[in-house]
């Protein structure tokens, strides 16, 4: 009982972690695309949101892994040891919507759907702000990074629908 208890306050650890993540990763991005659109020129900036964004989404995903692992190991593995079972789990399950839709929706939009506002922001910016060609030189390669990191971050965010699709 104890081993269960000290994985249900690890799920809990996570799942703050998970929410902290988020919340950052709206904060973050707004701050950069209000300061991106504060003043023209500063568009391309906003090429730094994907980086970021894609960062972000990998921890977001290690943390739901994660919790989502626990559970599992307390329903299969914990769960059968106890007579008569934890029950706990099995019950959390039976009584929960499936809100897997509305979580990959909100994981689309949060994540690889900010990076592309800003990757779109930053690209209109670069193309049509009046830049030194220093910083044009250097926002074009940003421009290369941010495409890269926003095809990873949408991967990403398939990854994690599959994965969560295949969960019982």
């Amino acid at each position: 009982m104890a081993e269960f208890v000290a994985l249900r306050e690890e799920i809990l650890h996570w799942s703050q972690h998970i929410h902290g993540i988020f919340v950052f990763q709206v904060g973050a991005s707004g701050a950069v695309l209000s300061f991106a659109l504060s003043q023209p020129g500063r568009e391309p900036v906003a090429l730094a949101v994907p980086i970021v964004s894609y960062l972000l989404c990998t921890r977001y995903y290690y943390a739901l892994l994660t919790a989502v692992n626990i559970g599992m190991y307390i329903r299969t593995v914990l769960s059968p040891k106890v007579s008569g079972g934890l029950g706990w789990e099995e019950w959390n399950r039976s009584i929960q919507v499936d809100l897997r839709p509305r979580l990959y929706a909100t994981l689309v939009l949060t994540f690889p759907g900010t990076a592309f506002v800003a990757f779109v922001v930053g690209t209109i910016g670069l193309a049509f702000g009046d830049l030194a060609l220093s910083l044009r030189l250097g926002f074009s390669a940003l421009w290369c990074a941010a495409l890269v990191f926003l095809l990873l971050n949408i991967r990403l965010v398939v990854q994690m629908r599959n994965y969560r699709a295949k969960l019982p």
